[in-house]
């Protein structure tokens, strides 16, 4: 549901950033609207940081967000 109609939704109503994290697998992916498509910018798996183009100076830290017990 997140990865198409969510992100169709999020496309024509001109969101600028889409983030999808998935904490039961540590990964997230970050996509970025250019012209009327997002497009992924962004793919991380278990270690290393994602950051915003939108919110500057935003940064996660993803062995920080993933170290918890489900």
């Amino acid at each position: 549901y997140d990865l198409f109609d969510k992100k169709e939704l999020y496309e024509q109503h001109g969101v600028k950033e889409y983030w999808l994290v998935d904490p039961l697998r540590q990964w997230a992916d970050v996509y970025v609207l250019k012209e009327k498509n997002f497009e992924l910018v962004q793919h991380r798996e278990k270690e290393g940081a994602l950051h915003s183009s939108v919110l500057k100076g935003f940064k996660i830290d993803l062995p920080r967000m993933f170290a918890f017990d489900m």
